[in-house]
């Protein structure tokens, strides 16, 4: 694109020299000529640099038209590719995010069924521990109600003893 634009610069530029030089060579024939004295000359001379001029000024706007389209298709094709890149941008977010999406739905299922697994261990290790309890307290209501029951076998033996002795 700039190599383009350059290009037309250049062209433009040695145009303008080439009239430049054309102006310089109609002025030294305008000049010899009124030297000479002719005015039917140098109204040739003037017609002649007049539609030199006018010719140059058609090549120039011809030229500026001309870079104008060729940068004008330029921004349109770096507009194309630009929303051609916009584009892909959104299709790979959008593929990362449901990916993302995905991968955390998996870890959130992951986790709830840790939970659900350490909650059921929980509940056995409960159930465990209140069935030893009541083993251990049926146990010690065993011993109890045992020695209450020899304390109070031997306490009512004594008594009775006793009542039996005094009578």
């Amino acid at each position: 694109m700039d190599i383009i634009i350059l290009t037309l610069c250049i062209i433009s530029l040695c145009v303008s020299v080439v009239c430049l030089i054309v102006i310089l060579a109609v002025l030294s024939k305008a000049k010899a000529i009124i030297s000479n004295g002719g005015n039917k000359k140098i109204d040739e001379l003037k017609e002649s640099i007049y539609n030199e001029f006018s010719r140059n000024r058609t090549e120039q706007s011809q030229l500026g038209q001309a870079q104008r389209e060729e940068v004008s298709k330029q921004i349109f094709e770096v507009n194309k590719r630009l929303e051609a890149l916009t584009e892909s941008n959104s299709r790979q977010l959008l593929k990362i995010y449901s990916e993302m999406a995905a991968g955390i739905e998996k870890v959130r299922e992951k986790n709830t069924e840790m939970t659900e697994k350490q909650n059921q261990k929980i509940e056995q290790s409960l159930e465990k521990i209140l069935l030893s309890n009541e083993k251990k307290l049926d146990e010690m209501r065993t011993v109890v109600d045992e020695k209450l029951t020899n304390t109070l076998t031997q306490r009512l033996d004594s008594s009775f003893k006793t009542v039996s002795d005094q009578l």
